[in-house]
């Protein structure tokens, strides 16, 4: 199917205006999208809502590259706002406040920090976040973003979000006192529009959310589910943050809570999630079973249950092999040793996996091969197996 064609600035002028629902529902139905395909749709339109602030005060802004309003003035009079804050942005309607310093950039950087912190919320972690839902949706499913909208678009929507500052509204404008070259900066929020975009941005994504752990609820037992939690927590995370800024701008919005709890209440099903699933190991060529305890013992440590019979939606196969090695040396004995191991799921697809191999000698043949036994153990636990599968689950 061929990606919907609307630019990105004709989405953010649908945002803008307030018809982002509008176009949400029209997506779903133009394109007859199923799950993956209209989640990635309204994340990047998310995305964008919460990372472009307004160019002006007006209600209809015009797009912005940057993620605030900075209107540096250098009028000789001093506007309002500086002499007079209360009258030029009065405490009822606007959440103002004010920094000064000799250098523009950096006074406009400490109003929109101080801003965060009357908000309680840390901006360099809501982009961070940000960052990681577009890098998670992008692969979601195992399937690439290209296949649903177009990759020059989406580009454009990474460079938008990676300047994200978590702040939806915010207005700075700077002043620049001619007499002494003292920089005055404003950081303010409008009550009324801000409480009205932020609960309809929180509506939307507690609306993403819930479908995100009834999607993991229908594919219990696997990765994907881990992956769609997730996500979900990441939504969560931003979420939580956007209810903090809510609840200053409307104390009356405090303590509203969502069905799904916060953050954490997600992180925990996610990590439930992970506990469910099982996985089943098959080793070849494994004296004593050494090989397969490793295994087993690396992903129970890790909260994954194992078993060596079939019918689980993960298999682990491993095979391993150790030989003497004729070196010509009388003192010693070699032995060479290799262990190849892949993780698939039911449908045989593989997931990751990895070839180890190695050399070890000794006075014995079998002292040596236990020394190899023993440097592979140890590998499956804490390094080659071990960093390969915390990888694997980082990406998740």
């Amino acid at each position: 199917m061929r990606p919907l064609q609307i630019s990105v600035r004709e989405r953010m002028n649908l945002i803008e205006n307030g018809q982002w629902m509008g176009f949400y529902t029209a997506c779903r139905v133009i394109t007859g999208m199923k799950y993956l395909k209209y989640l990635v749709i309204i994340f990047v339109v998310l995305i964008v809502m919460t990372s472009c602030a307004t160019t002006s005060d007006s209600v209809n802004p015009s797009y912005s590259q940057s993620s605030r309003l900075t209107m540096s003035t250098n009028p000789q009079t001093a506007p309002l706002w500086v002499t007079d804050m209360e009258r030029a942005f009065p405490g009822r309607d606007w959440l103002a406040v004010i920094e000064q310093g000799d250098n523009i950039r950096i006074v406009e950087n400490a109003a929109v920090s101080r801003m965060g912190q009357i908000f309680r919320i840390d901006l360099r972690t809501v982009s961070s976040v940000n960052q990681q839902i577009l890098d998670r949706t992008s692969s979601i499913g195992g399937r690439n973003i290209a296949e649903f909208i177009d990759q020059a678009e989406f580009s454009q929507f990474v460079e938008i979000a990676s300047a994200v500052e978590g702040l939806v509204g915010l207005h700075v404008e700077s002043w620049v006192n001619p007499r002494d070259s003292r920089v005055y900066a404003i950081a303010r929020m409008n009550r009324s529009e801000g409480s009205a975009r932020y609960l309809a941005i929180i509506q939307e994504n507690e609306a993403i959310i819930t479908r995100l752990i009834r999607e993991a609820e229908q594919n219990q037992r696997t990765f994907e589910a881990v992956q769609m939690l997730n996500l979900a927590h990441n939504f969560a995370t931003v979420t939580d943050n956007f209810q903090s800024i809510l609840s200053v701008l409307n104390p009356s919005m405090i303590g509203r809570i969502a069905s799904y709890g916060n953050a954490e209440s997600v992180r925990t099903l996610s990590q439930n999630a992970l506990r469910d699933i099982v996985i089943t190991v098959n080793v070849s060529g494994d004296e004593n079973s050494r090989i397969l305890r490793a295994f087993t013992e690396s992903l129970n440590s890790r909260g994954f249950r194992t078993s060596e019979a079939g019918g689980n939606p993960y298999i682990l196969t491993a095979s391993f092999i150790i030989e003497e090695v004729d070196s010509g040396n009388s003192q010693f004995v070699y032995v060479r040793y290799a262990l190849n191991y892949s993780l698939r799921n039911s449908a045989g697809v593989e997931i990751f996996s990895n070839y180890e191999n190695g050399r070890e000698g000794h006075r014995n043949v079998s002292e040596a091969k236990n020394i190899a036994m023993q440097i592979t153990e140890m590998s499956i636990r804490t390094a080659g197996f071990a960093k390969s599968f915390e990888t694997f689950l980082e990406g998740l």
